[in-house]
């Protein structure tokens, strides 16, 4: 069904501002669609509303003023100055609602020159007019410099397209309606088998229509539903947003959509992301039950506060770098390990702080991970700190992607060994100092565990004489 955008418009509002326009400028005011039919108009001045218009030729010039004047307006001009066949000046704005022309605004009914009386004199006796009268009329009509008229032009350009904008969201709205309704009356059968809940509250607040999925979200059958009425089916459902949405849909004829969280008389909850949309029998409600990913969101967010305690607090060396192993963050921990600030790290990549020696191993396992041969990257290697002393690392690295596969970044965790490496070192020269005193004196030891009645360690010579 085409729409009459002339019908959008909300005239009680207009005629309230071009009424303050009138009270605050003078200038009188008048919209006429394109036929030449006044929708609304303001403070027209006496001379023509108790002459011009009244008489059928003067009026007939009226008509043949506004016309011409519409016509200049069709050549895409901002606003136009005429001069009307009765000797007053004019002023049309178009109207223009989604690029289309549907009407003008006028303003007007002046001079920008002192009247020239003797035309008024003439055009009294041409048409009947009582001189005296018409001549007093005459001289109500203001005489405006143009450089005021065009200060009140921009002020009228502007309330025209307040006018198009306030009517182009009305026309949005109701194509968005009946679009809606029409969908309503060809798919009834459609929506009783969709995944998303369906429901048709009426004006009087009782049930008309629930599809399957509808059910499940309300958790009863739809034979309990139809006909009750809603704050019967929710008790204390008054003081929700749900309430308010649904009642200000049935008055306003307006739209909806946020997530709501129902309890239900059984003490369960349920998340449910609601479309609340004006409907011919009251208000349609379109559910999609979240409550599985809210549950997954508080979890992900439980997850991420205590990563984020983890990564701020922890006493392991957390990092994070892009493909490059650019370092981007690191926290405390890393920074404390290797003595550089986090923005002095990020200035390196992992190999400017590792020893040359383990790249060798490392290069091709980071590249097993960025290609996904591998999904996690464990190692021990040494760094170098920033006053050059060596550290050992224990090293594990992971890359991380979002839903779609894109990279996020390398999440590298390190722990500083340095002194179990050093007590492993001490204790390996130790033990090859004490097979050389042994071996020197041709003689043999061996630590033996009773509780497990085995040999947990022997000398090489030990082994020798076995």
């Amino acid at each position: 069904m085409e729409i009459n955008l002339l019908n959008l418009i909300d005239f009680e509002e207009v005629n309230k501002l071009l009424e303050g326009f009138n009270q605050s400028t003078g200038f009188v005011t008048a919209i006429l669609d394109l036929e030449g039919n006044v929708l609304s108009k303001s403070g027209w001045r006496q001379i023509c509303t108790q002459f011009h218009r009244v008489h059928p030729e003067t009026a007939k010039k009226c008509t043949i003023s506004d016309t011409v004047l519409a016509g200049e307006l069709s050549k895409g001009e901002k606003y136009h100055f005429y001069e009307c066949l009765n000797g007053l000046v004019d002023i049309a704005v178009p109207l223009l609602i989604n690029g289309e022309h549907i009407a003008n605004l006028f303003s007007g009914q002046f001079f920008f020159t002192a009247p020239d009386r003797n035309f008024f004199k003439i055009q009294a006796g041409n048409y009947g007019f009582n001189e005296q009268e018409y001549l007093s009329a005459l001289d109500n009509v203001p005489v405006v410099s143009k450089e005021k008229v065009k200060v009140a032009m921009d002020f009228l350009l502007n309330m025209t397209q307040l006018i198009s904008e306030m009517t182009y969201q009305k026309l949005e709205q109701v194509q968005l309606n009946e679009a809606l309704m029409r969908s309503e009356e060809r798919s009834h059968h459609i929506l009783d088998h969709m995944f998303e809940g369906c429901q048709i509250i009426g004006f009087d607040w009782k049930y008309l229509y629930v599809n399957r999925s509808a059910e499940i979200h309300n958790k009863r059958p739809k034979e309990e539903l139809i006909g009750q009425l809603h704050m019967d089916v929710w008790p204390g459902i008054e003081e929700t947003e749900v309430y308010k949405m649904i009642k200000q849909t049935l008055e306003e004829r307006t739209s909806s959509h946020f997530e709501f969280q129902y309890i239900f008389p059984d003490g369960s909850k349920g998340w449910f992301d609601l479309s609340i949309q004006p409907a011919t029998e009251g208000v349609f409600i379109f559910s999609i039950d979240i409550s599985e990913r809210k549950r997954k969101e508080i979890l992900l967010f439980e997850s991420e506060f205590r990563f984020s305690n983890l990564y701020e607090n922890g006493s392991f060396g957390m990092v994070l770098a892009d493909k490059e192993f650019r370092f981007k963050k690191a926290n405390p921990a890393f920074c404390a390990i290797l003595g550089y600030s986090e923005t002095e790290l990020q200035q390196f990549t992992f190999k400017d702080v590792s020893h040359p020696d383990d790249l060798v191993s490392d290069l091709p396992n980071i590249g097993k991970l960025m290609n996904k041969e591998i999904s996690v990257y464990k190692t021990e290697k040494r760094y170098f700190r920033k006053d050059g002393q060596m550290i050992w690392g224990s090293l594990t690295v992971t890359a991380t992607y979002d839903n779609d596969g894109q990279f996020l970044y390398n999440l590298g965790i390190i722990e500083d060994i340095t002194r179990r490496k050093l007590a492993e070192e001490a204790l390996q020269e130790t033990t090859i100092r004490l097979n050389m005193a042994l071996n020197s004196s041709n003689s043999g030891a061996w630590d033996w565990d009773i509780p497990t009645n085995s040999i947990v360690w022997s000398s090489q010579m030990y082994e020798g004489h076995l």
